[in-house]
């Protein structure tokens, strides 16, 4: 049996129990479960309802309110029952559509890009990912190679600079502004030979696209009320978009969107031990900057551990016929593994003391600052300042 059927005959074995809930209480008279009251229920308990609950009840109001259909409440517990089951089936089917779409989103243009063939068992789909992970590392170290704009930049007024940037985009209250930030962005990748597709796809993907679906309900009427945009109706339920929380969504948006980019801009157009060197020149806490480097150097090998583990599994194997079989290949070999990260990062350590490290990152060539930077450090200071003068004129 697949695993993918047990995964499913086991979701819908919980489905089927979750009346299990409702029936065991109903059956022994203990009431409704501890802490799953509503406002009534406590009201009824303490004889008031607290103002911060009374305010926040109201938020929220489920499609399906206690699981069950409005109609089928005074049915009996039979047809509540039946309401539950239909409830968790629903919940199950959209958790996995959304998850699905998701994925299938994400990894549309995932592929290998090393080779044409395309990979066909569990062990070489997971190698993959990870392959995958150290080519994207490395491509950052040649963006930054690359004779771009802000490569020619000092790191130091770099780094400034664009920290000023985002405190703007914190600041601001303007959504147009926020879209002029995002485009200077975009503007600013395309003057360092960052493609615009590479750009996209590492900035609208993961924490804005996670941010959007949490300001989601921020739009609504129940959390921000105001003149209604657009209303309709669920399960009976009077539901309003309204303008003020629209406005608030999609500020919220943009200045997570503005600034994912410039921070992806710091980083692609940035060595990483140049980087590093900035933080402890800001007076970044020597632990915090030793942290980081450790993490990417070991990770970075820990990964070209995984790969080369693989091959030598394929190179005497062959092939694994199964996933099964390379769900029990990989299981063997995880004890074996993580004893040799355990090794590594002593191993990792040594390294770096043999090559004279002391705790401060040390780079070959000098930072020097030229009247571009100076000039470039000016006009974001100017346009934090003009930010500030700007958000007199907004709410």
């Amino acid at each position: 049996m697949k695993l993918s059927t047990k995964l499913w005959i086991g979701l819908g074995g919980l489905a089927v129990l979750s009346p299990l809930g409702l029936i065991l209480p109903e059956k022994f008279k203990a009431g409704d479960a501890w802490g799953e009251w509503d406002a009534e229920k406590i009201k009824e308990f303490v004889g008031y309802v607290p103002k911060g609950l009374q305010k926040l009840s109201s938020l929220w109001n489920a499609p399906l309110r206690d699981y069950t259909f409005k109609s089928w409440q005074n049915l009996g517990i039979k047809h509540v029952s039946l309401a539950y089951v239909v409830s968790a089936i629903i919940g199950i089917a959209l958790c996995f559509g959304i998850v699905f779409l998701l994925g299938k989103f994400l990894l549309k243009n995932d592929r290998d890009a090393g080779s044409s063939k395309k990979a066909d068992g569990f062990i070489e789909r997971s190698i993959l990912n990870a392959v995958g992970f150290i080519q994207a590392t490395v491509s950052n170290d040649e963006t930054a190679a690359r004779h771009g704009f802000l490569q020619g930049r000092d790191p130091r007024f770099k780094s400034l600079g664009i920290v000023v940037l985002v405190c703007c985009v914190l600041v601001s209250k303007s959504v147009i502004a926020l879209s002029g930030f995002y485009l200077t962005g975009i503007i600013l990748a395309l003057v360092s030979s960052i493609s615009l597709g590479f750009f996209l796809k590492r900035t609208l993907l993961f924490v804005p696209l996670f941010s959007f679906f949490i300001v989601v309900p921020a739009i609504f009427s129940n959390i921000s009320p105001g003149e209604p945009v657009f209303s309709f109706t669920v399960f009976s339920n009077h539901v309003s978009i309204t303008r003020q929380g629209l406005g608030a969504a999609l500020i919220f948006f943009m200045r997570v969107l503005a600034s994912v980019s410039f921070a992806v801009l710091l980083v692609l157009t940035t060595r990483h031990h140049v980087l590093l060197k900035v933080l402890r020149i800001f007076k970044v806490p020597q632990v915090f900057v030793m942290t980081m480097g450790m993490c990417y150097r070991y990770i970075y090998l820990f990964l070209d551990t995984i790969q080369k583990t693989f091959l030598a599994i394929k190179s005497r194997v062959g092939f694994v016929s199964s996933t099964k079989a390379g769900q029990k290949i990989t299981a063997m070999n995880m004890a074996g593994l993580w004893l040799k990260s355990y090794r590594m990062q002593t191993q990792v350590y040594d390294a770096m003391l043999s090559r004279g490290y002391s705790g401060e990152p040390k780079v070959l060539e000098e930072f020097k600052a030229g009247t571009i930077d100076g000039v470039l450090l000016t006009i974001s200071l100017l346009t934090l300042a003009g930010t500030l003068w700007l958000n007199r004129f907004f709410r």
